[in-house]
């Protein structure tokens, strides 16, 4: 009479559950989609401004896709170092630093850095409890209609 080990059914089943688990998040970047859009003020790029994607309705996402607007007021979405987001309803966030106010010696020695300055936007599209600003990514690539703020 021979004996089968009873862990090694255990173990094929955890090994597939594993793999089915981790499989979706592995495929396609993460299911990352592109996403660009513009940003202007008084009709003006807002260069520098930087860009947050919050999920819609409060979920907690571990790194929120942002970017920073280039001079032309364009920004490109990334979520942590690969580029896009994921499909869905988010509140965006803009602040834009006021870089043309002169940091002290003090604040320098501090560690504090150009973007660390008051925010030309007044705080009004800081909070994703404040934001108007909305978005939607769909699968496929994004192209925004342009945040026109005053």
């Amino acid at each position: 009479m021979t004996t089968r080990p009873l862990f090694r059914p255990f173990a094929v089943g955890l090994g597939l559950a594993a793999l089915a688990l981790t499989g979706p998040a592995c495929s396609s970047g993460g299911g990352l989609h592109p996403v660009r859009g513009q940003v202007t003020f008084n009709g003006e790029p807002a260069a520098g401004a930087i860009v947050v994607f919050h999920p819609d309705g409060g979920g907690i996402q571990s790194v929120p896709p942002t970017a920073v607007v280039a001079a032309d007021g364009t920004f490109t979405l990334a979520t942590g170092d690969k580029p896009g987001a994921q499909a869905g309803s988010y509140v965006v966030t803009v602040t834009w630093a006021d870089t043309s106010k002169k940091l002290t010696e003090q604040q320098v020695m501090m560690g504090a850095n150009p973007y660390d300055g008051p925010d030309r936007l007044n705080g009004r599209f800081a909070s994703p409890q404040q934001s108007p600003l909305r978005a939607d990514v769909k699968s496929g690539d994004n192209r925004l209609p342009p945040f026109e703020l005053k």
